[in-house]
This record gives C-alpha cells, structure tokens and sequence, in this order.
C-alpha cells in the first residue's frame, strides 16, 4: 500500500463521516507495516495532519484536502533527504574530514537544489543553505 492510496482513503473516511475520527490508529498501523516499503515520512505526517470537525461539503474543497496531503508527502519527503545529507556533511565538517565532506557537498547541493525546485523551501533559503555548508567546509583544515 503506497502512502498516497492511504492518505486517500484515511481522507475519505474523514469526509464520509463528517465528525472528528482519530487519525492517529491509522498511523500505528502504517508504522507495522513501515518494513513492508512504507516510508517513514509517510507516518510523520499522518501524526502531523490535523483533526477536523467541520468538513467541506464543497467537492472541490474535498479535492483540495486530499490534494494537500499528498503534497504534504512529497515535501516531507524532499526536505527529510535534504535534511539527512545536510546533516552528514555538517558531521563531517565536525570531525575534520574535508575530502569526504567536499566529496559529499554536491549530493548536499542537489537535494537542496531538488527541495527548492519543488518549493520545499525558498530558493533564497536554498543558496543560504549551500553557501553555509561550503563556506563550513572551507574553514576545514
């Protein structure tokens, strides 16, 4: 079961029943079934999703939900990778290993390239991000 077909059909049963559901049984689940191919970002953002008492009657305004959710994923997604390599080179940099952390830069350069191409975050915050781990490299010795 794909992340998306789940946050469809946790969607639904929140607009089929028109009330407050606990969303938060669906995420227990999910997390047993991680080892099965689920990804983590998936469960972090159903704990994330927010209860809601009044739903939309509007069709469109359903469509906007579920639309927002698999978003919701994707961005969780890009900015967990960015966030991982960012973190490996910053340990790198701590430990003083220039050519492994330089070596790893570019995969840096590219989740963040790959965040900001999507919106993940602003690309200003994207070229902040880049200029900041390489100048963190270059004080390197």
């Amino acid at each position: 079961m794909s992340a998306w077909l789940l946050f469809c059909s946790i969607t639904q049963i929140v607009l089929e029943e028109h009330k407050v559901i606990n969303i938060y049984r669906s995420t227990e689940s999910l997390q047993k079934q991680n080892n099965a191919g689920i990804g983590v970002g998936a469960c972090k953002i159903l704990k994330m999703l927010y209860i809601v008492g009044n739903m939309p009657i509007i069709k469109s305004a359903k469509r906007n939900i579920r639309s927002s959710a698999r978003k919701a994923v994707y961005n969780a997604r890009r900015s967990k990778a960015m966030k991982e390599v960012v973190k490996e080179v910053r340990t790198l940099v701590a430990s003083k290993d220039k050519k492994s952390a330089e070596a790893l830069l570019s995969k840096a350069y590219k989740a963040i390239d790959k965040a900001a191409k999507g919106n993940t975050i602003k690309k200003n915050a994207a070229a902040r991000k880049k200029s900041r781990l390489a100048k963190a490299i270059g004080k390197v010795k």
